[in-house]
C-alpha cells in the first residue's frame, strides 16, 4: 500500500464548554481560613450540574472512539492516519456522530442550559454570580466538531531554500520518521487483533459465560483489517484468514450450546495467538 496516494492525516477539532469558572473570592476565603499559601488551592465553580453538560460530552467521546477505531497512530499531536479504503466507511459513520453531537448541543442550548441557569442563584448561593453565565449565542460558538484531512507530507515535499546539505539531512529525517510512523501504525493493527483475539480466548475458554458482543467485535476487526494493512503483510493477512475461518463462523450460542466445538475454538484461539506472539518477536514488538 502506497502511503502517499492511499491514505490520508486526519484529525478531530473538538470543542466543548466545561461549564466551570474560577472563584477568585472563594479561593482567597480558604486560602486565608487555612494559613495555606496564596497558590495552595484554586475554586473552580462548576456552573451547571455535571449532568447537565454529559450527554455533550459522551457525544463527543463517542467521536473520538470512532475515529480511533477506525484510523491508526500517526503523530503524537493526535493526527490518525485513515486509509482509502476505510475512508467512506469512516465519513459515513462519523456523520451519525455529529449528528448526535449536534443535536445534544442543541438540546443543551435550548433546554438544559437555560434550565440550569434559571435555577443558578439557589444552586450556588454565595457563590453565585450572573455574570458568569454567558449568553446561548455565546455559548454556541463553543461548541464545535470538525474532522480536518490532509495529504501525508513525505521527504518530496520538503522544497524549503537552507542550503542543499541541509535540504538533504532533513529530507534523510523525514524519510526515517516516516518509516518508523508506518512501522507503529502496523504494529498498531497488531496490537488491536492480539488483545481482541486474546479477550475472545479468555471469554471462550473460560467455560464461564460471555456476551455474543465478544464474537461480534472479533469479526468486526478482522474485517477491517485490509484496509488497516499498511505494508500488505502477508503474515497479518494469513492470521486474518485464519480467525474468520476458525473462529468468527459461530456465534455466542453455537459456542454455548456445543461444549466440544466450544473447546476446539478456543484451543485454535490459544494457538493463533502463540503464532501471533512470534510475529511480534520478529517484527521487534
Amino acid at each position: 500500500m502506497s502511503i502517499v496516494t492511499q491514505c490520508m492525516v486526519v484529525s478531530l477539532q473538538v470543542g466543548v464548554w466545561q461549564g466551570y469558572r474560577h472563584d477568585k473570592q472563594a479561593t482567597a476565603r480558604i486560602v486565608e481560613d487555612t494559613h495555606a499559601d496564596a497558590d495552595a488551592a484554586r475554586v473552580n465553580k462548576h456552573l451547571v450540574p455535571k449532568s447537565a453538560i454529559n450527554p455533550v460530552m459522551a457525544a463527543a467521546q463517542a467521536a473520538r472512539r470512532h475515529l480511533h477505531h477506525h484510523t491508526l497512530p500517526w503523530r503524537d499531536n493526535g493526527d490518525r492516519l485513515l486509509t482509502r479504503d476505510m475512508y467512506t466507511k469512516f465519513m459515513m459513520t462519523h456523520g451519525e456522530h455529529a449528528k448526535r453531537f449536534e443535536d445534544e448541543v442543541a438540546n443543551f442550548l435550548s433546554v438544559t442550559y437555560p434550565e440550569a441557569r434559571d435555577r443558578a442563584e439557589f444552586r450556588m448561593g454565595d457563590m453565585f454570580d450572573p455574570t458568569d453565565y454567558p449568553s446561548v449565542d455565546e455559548l454556541r460558538r463553543k461548541f464545535y466538531l470538525n474532522v480536518d484531512i490532509l495529504p501525508v507530507s513525505t521527504a518530496n515535499d520538503f522544497r524549503v531554500d537552507i542550503g542543499e546539505a541541509e535540504v538533504e539531512r532533513v529530507k534523510s529525517q523525514m524519510e526515517t520518521l516516516l518509516d518508523e510512523r508506518v512501522q507503529a501504525a502496523q504494529n498498531d493493527v497488531w496490537k488491536r487483533l492480539t488483545d481482541v483475539l486474546g479477550h475472545y480466548a479468555t471469554k471462550v475458554s473460560s467455560g464461564g459465560p460471555f456476551q455474543e458482543t465478544t464474537i461480534t467485535k472479533l469479526g468486526e476487526l478482522v474485517d477491517m483489517v485490509p484496509g488497516l494493512n499498511l505494508t500488505n503483510d502477508p503474515d497479518l493477512e494469513a492470521i486474518r484468514r485464519r480467525i474468520k475461518k476458525q473462529l468468527t463462523p459461530f456465534s455466542a450460542q453455537d459456542l454455548r450450546q456445543d461444549e466440544g466445538q466450544r473447546e476446539v475454538v478456543s484451543q485454535e484461539a490459544k494457538d493463533i495467538l502463540a503464532d501471533m506472539a512470534g510475529f511480534a518477536k520478529a517484527m521487534g514488538g
